[in-house]
């Protein structure tokens, strides 16, 4: 029997063959030609995290009866570099999966950026955009306006969610897409000397905003004589739709 933290071995046959038979399940004989790469990328540490990824994806193909063929090259070859990577944590894993089955049943080569989009984000920030994903619309995300609308009506929200200055108030703070942290400004001169890397949601924002994934706002209102800010953002097109097409496919 197996010792259960113990790492496969990457010349074991039996090993070889359990990887080669879920790229049949997935992809057809056309497969067999990835096997003669075996040597360069099936590597120790990244067999369980190939496991796992190939495993969901050919259950939910399974389960969802649908006709999937390998994709180009192009794609799986950096998709395997990538996602043997992330293996360890759950959100990433079934993102990977996502993409995976959703490029093997309908592929699109816009799947080759979100392999690479998807290697850059942390499992922190793939939860972040999860969370702004499951409480949005595509409609909502590329409709700009939504976001000036939204903040046009929040001024009640800023007298009940004021917090102190170190410490971000998540909770429920997501409406429509949208997550804000509010601040205390008691201790900030302006809003051009908050800096967002002092706390993980900020890191998070202005990353996943370098990304293009992201859109940030900032606004200061005045409450109760003291100024408060508020540091928002929502899906970019571009970020709902990587998600989109990480999500297991219906």
């Amino acid at each position: 029997m197996d010792e259960p933290n113990k790492l496969p071995d990457p010349n074991s046959s039996e090993q070889s063959n359990q990887l080669l038979g879920l790229l049949r399940d997935l992809f057809g004989d056309s497969a067999k030609e990835l096997s003669a790469l075996g040597a360069d990328w099936i590597r120790a540490a990244r067999y369980k995290s190939w496991l796992k990824i190939y495993g969901l994806a050919a259950k939910w193909a399974k389960e969802s009866d649908l006709e999937t063929h390998q994709p180009p090259l192009k794609f799986l070859l950096p998709f395997m570099e990538h996602s043997s990577l992330d293996g360890e944590d759950k959100t990433l894993s079934e993102m990977w999966s996502g993409l995976l089955l959703n490029a093997s049943s309908f592929y699109e080569t816009k799947h080759e950026t979100y392999t690479k989009l998807l290697s850059q984000i942390s499992p922190d920030e793939a939860r972040f955009l999860k969370r702004l994903f499951n409480s949005t619309s595509s409609n909502a995300v590329y409709n700009y306006n939504n976001f000036s609308e939204f903040f046009s009506d929040r001024h009640e929200d800023f007298e009940t969610s004021v917090h102190n200055f170190n410490i971000p108030h998540l909770g429920n703070e997501v409406n429509d897409g949208i997550v804000t942290f509010v601040f205390h400004g008691n201790s900030i001169a302006s809003i051009n000397n908050f800096v967002l890397t002092d706390w993980l949601e900020g890191q998070i924002m202005l990353h996943l905003s370098s990304l293009g994934l992201v859109r940030n706002k900032t606004e200061s209102r005045l409450v109760d004589g003291d100024t408060s800010f508020a540091f928002s953002s929502m899906l970019s097109p571009l970020g709902y739709d990587l998600i989109n097409s990480c999500e297991r496919p219906e």
